[in-house]
């Protein structure tokens, strides 16, 4: 797996689902090419919102979480201050 923590994201469904670099792309609303970039050099700048829904809705992540992967690889986010969100709190947690 990827150090980006969004990428993470898509290639756990990537995976799960036996899906190509080029399906995930499609689905997500990118290209393949931009896919790859990310592969390449990282997520270093904060992906525009209709990419973000894409792969939320793609991965059946919830928006939250991808959100916070990208802020955390674009570095706007410190891993001290990620919070999990309420709808992914199970009762060990709590």
């Amino acid at each position: 797996m990827s150090s980006s923590r969004l990428l993470e994201v898509i290639d756990a469904w990537r995976v799960a689902d036996q899906r190509t670099d080029a399906e995930a792309a499609r689905r997500i609303g990118i290209s393949r090419a931009t896919l790859s970039l990310m592969r390449t050099n990282g997520v270093r700048a904060l992906p525009n919102r209709t990419t973000l829904d894409g792969i939320a809705a793609t991965t059946g992540t919830p928006y939250t979480t991808v959100l916070g992967a990208a802020l955390q690889d674009a570095g706007y986010l410190d891993h001290r201050f990620i919070m999990i969100p309420a709808d992914e709190t199970s009762p060990e947690r709590t």
